[in-house]
């Protein structure tokens, strides 16, 4: 904040960002903490059960193939688990992996059970939401007059069936519901229809696939664009 201008903030929101607590009876590493910030600095989340080695341990688990990686991606080639090694690194920072090939997940998921994404997603999220770490996010870019856009990105129908059967849709709504009483700039793309595609939109029930990143940046793009010729506008007619 004090070395560049930051006009526009686009983050994303996950279940997983409003746990009752991020100290009690941790499991592993989650709930999630602060995503590859630990990579450059730290604050009362990131620095959570972690010391320097760990840290140094996390940044060549994170940018740095093993031997496994090779072996997970023969032994279980169709896994949707499995481990994308066609990672793209630029200068802006990294890409992810994004030759992510899409999958029918109706056909997979008759043959292979789903991963464990309902209790990490929704771990220490209850139905009364804990929005703190939400509202001093938002107090701070208010103060700094940075413009944020709270984005939901699109999940598959195979997400919401078994968010349904887990009972968590209810907690989830009830985040919803918190979050649209507050005078926030919500993007909700999570139920966007993508069963008439040509191609497989998922290659996970939550993260989409190189074709449907494609299609899905187009819409984000063609909103910004909107939103910023709105803006000129009232500022020329102000």
């Amino acid at each position: 904040k004090d070395s560049v201008k930051i006009d526009t903030i686009i983050i994303g929101i996950q279940p997983f960002d409003f746990p009752y607590s991020y100290i009690k009876n941790r499991a592993n590493n989650r709930p999630y903490v602060n995503g590859n910030f630990h990579i450059y600095s730290k604050d009362s989340i990131t620095i959570l059960g972690n010391s320097i080695k760990k840290n140094l341990q996390i940044i060549l688990e994170e940018n740095y193939l093993d031997i496994d990686h090779f072996i997970e991606n023969i032994n279980e080639p169709n896994s949707v688990e499995k481990t994308i090694i066609d990672d793209v690194w630029t200068e802006q920072g990294f890409a992810g992996n994004i030759n992510n090939k899409g999958v029918d997940l109706d056909s997979l998921y008759t043959i292979l059970p789903p991963g464990s994404w309902r209790n990490v997603y929704f771990l220490h999220v209850e139905v009364s939401p804990n929005l703190f770490y939400f509202d001093l996010f938002e107090s701070l870019t208010n103060l700094l007059g940075i413009n944020v856009i709270y984005l939901i990105t699109p999940k598959s129908k195979n997400y919401h069936s078994r968010e349904k059967e887990m009972n968590h849709h209810k907690i989830w709504n009830s985040i919803l519901d918190s979050l649209n009483t507050r005078p926030i700039e919500l993007w909700n793309y999570e139920a966007i229809e993508t069963d008439t595609f040509d191609f497989y939109y998922y290659w996970h029930e939550t993260h989409v696939s190189y074709q449907g990143a494609k299609h899905f940046t187009k819409i984000i793009k063609n909103r910004l664009s909107r939103n910023d010729a709105s803006r000129n506008t009232q500022s020329f007619n102000n």
